[in-house]
């Protein structure tokens, strides 16, 4: 009988009105076999987090580290965690109650099991489903999760994810230069590394929408640069070819307009290495990230 030990990380800084929702969805499980972490990076209020973290004694296990952002917490995870799959679980996001134990069997079921299982999601605030379930659903197959990544908003989930520890052994721990896209960042890694993905098309997740959500409130900063950082042509060149992008788009309608919106991109970013190898590689990228940025995902 597959029955892995499972990890769960429930990193918060400063949320307690919404961290013992998302501590009690974790402790719900079906699944028995899990830990749940409970990391503070460095809050700053009062000690209401610390006092919602500790009101569940030995029921979870919490650790106080000085503010580093998500990176860090996460980072943290992965090095105390000693258990083989792990999961990481937002302070304002919640769990069904059978979100660890439909994904271990599927795994289950896998040859491989250091395949990362994702699943489908919805959106809810104050207590309400949205309507709105995650807009992609139709598209996400597997061998479109390239394509879903680089050109879709919502490609996805990382709460909906369950990935075995040895996978960070082989791409590493989450970049810290990143505050607010490290995850982004970690699927284009795991990507690029030929980590495989298996899609469970099961709803598990519940995404919290609320005024106060962290993309949302560095959006128009944070959030945006980092992201151009990530999509810039020289970064998304040096770890897919064209060919792997196109053959991961959902159809041939779609792969006519990715090719005719990437070919002007593809060899004008032939021609600024070159330019840039000879100019002894100046800071010309930058100047081309916005390019890649407004034309590419027009199509978002």
């Amino acid at each position: 009988m597959f029955y892995p030990k499972v990890s769960i990380i429930i990193p918060v800084y400063n949320w307690s009105n919404y961290l013992a929702e998302a501590i009690k969805s974790a402790l719900d499980q079906t699944y028995n076999n899990i830990e749940i972490l409970v990391i503070n990076d460095g809050s700053n209020d009062n000690g209401e987090t610390v006092k919602v973290a500790l009101s569940f004694g030995d029921k979870i296990n919490y650790i106080y580290k000085e503010n580093g952002w998500v990176a860090t917490a996460l980072n943290l995870w992965i090095e105390k965690a000693s258990w083989e799959y792990i999961s990481w679980l937002s302070h304002d996001d919640l769990y069904y109650p059978n979100k660890i134990e439909e994904q271990v069997k599927v795994l289950e079921w896998l040859d491989d099991k250091n395949t990362v299982i994702y699943s489908n999601f919805e959106f809810f605030h104050d207590n309400k489903k949205i309507s709105e379930i995650n807009p992609n659903s139709n598209y996400m197959k597997d061998e479109n999760l390239l394509y879903n990544c680089i050109f879709r908003k919502y490609p996805l989930q990382w709460c909906s994810l369950l990935i075995k520890k040895d996978i960070f052994e082989k791409i590493w721990l989450f970049n810290i230069d990143y505050k607010c896209v490290q995850d982004y960042d970690m699927w284009l890694r795991m990507l690029s590394n030929k980590i495989k993905f298996k899609y469970y098309n099961k709803i598990l997740i519940k995404y919290r929408r609320h005024e106060n959500q962290w993309s949302i409130a560095l959006n128009s900063k944070c959030f945006k640069e980092e992201y151009k950082n990530i999509y810039n042509i020289s970064n998304i060149f040096n770890k897919f070819n064209l060919n792997d992008i196109l053959k991961s788009s959902p159809n041939n309608e779609y792969k006519i307009i990715l090719f005719l919106k990437i070919f002007k991109s593809f060899y004008l970013s032939v021609c600024i290495f070159i330019i840039i190898n000879i100019l002894n590689k100046l800071w010309i990228y930058s100047f081309l990230s916005p390019i890649w940025r407004k034309y590419i995902l027009k199509q978002k």
